[in-house]
C-alpha cells in the first residue's frame, strides 16, 4: 500500500461564492502560486482529510476555486470555513517561484473574532484594509462598519488556535462610526 503524500496546510476555505459551487478561499501569500497550479486540494472535513480535483482557481479579491463534482452553491456550503491543504509534491521550490505577492502585514488577522479586554467580543475581522499610516481591520459592531486599527501596541494576545485577537482598544473607540 502506498504511502499517503505529505500535506501542507495553506489556508482556509472562507464561504460559498455565487451560485455554480465556487468556494472563496483565503491562503497563506507564499502559497498562492501553488494553488493557481495544482490539480488537487484537500479539505479537512469531520471525517478526515477529502481530495478534490481543481477545476479553476481565478482570482478576485480574494482567490475563487472551483471544484470538480461541485456545482451548486448547496454541495459547496458544508466544505466553507475548513482548513484547505495542499500535497508537499505540489508546493514549487523558491527557485521555480514566478510570482510576487505583496502581502498586508496583518492580512492573517482576516477571519479571527476580535477581543477588547473591557467590551468582550467586538466581532470577526472580515479584512484588513491599507491606509497610508497603518492597516485597519474591519469589523462590524453593533450593526455598522468599524475600522480598528492594527498596532502591535493594542494586542494583548494573539490565541492561532481560538482564532482570536485580544486588543487593548483605546477608550471611545467602539463608540465610533
Amino acid at each position: 500500500m502506498a504511502r499517503p503524500d505529505p500535506l501542507v496546510r495553506i489556508g482556509l476555505t472562507r464561504k460559498a461564492h455565487g451560485v455554480q459551487g465556487e468556494l472563496r478561499v483565503e491562503v497563506e501569500p507564499r502559497y498562492l502560486e501553488d494553488l493557481l497550479h495544482t490539480p488537487f486540494i484537500f479539505i479537512e472535513l469531520p471525517d478526515g482529510m477529502v481530495p478534490f480535483a481543481v477545476e479553476e482557481v481565478r482570482m478576485d479579491r480574494w482567490p475563487i476555486l472551483k471544484l470538480e463534482g461541485v456545482d451548486v452553491r448547496d454541495e459547496a456550503v458544508p466544505l466553507t470555513s475548513r482548513p484547505l491543504w495542499l500535497a508537499e509534491k505540489h508546493i514549487l521550490p523558491d527557485d521555480q517561484r514566478r510570482l510576487e505577492v505583496e502581502t498586508l502585514a496583518w492580512a492573517w488577522a482576516e477571519g479571527y473574532t476580535l477581543v477588547d479586554c473591557r467590551a468582550g467580543v467586538v466581532g470577526i475581522i472580515e479584512e484588513v484594509r491599507e491606509f497610508p499610516q497603518q492597516e485597519m481591520a474591519v469589523v462590524q459592531y453593533e450593526g455598522r462598519e468599524l475600522l480598528i486599527p492594527l498596532h502591535e501596541a493594542l494586542i494583548v494576545e494573539v490565541d492561532d488556535e481560538r482564532r482570536e485577537l485580544v486588543m487593548d482598544l483605546p477608550e471611545g473607540l467602539l463608540e465610533l462610526g
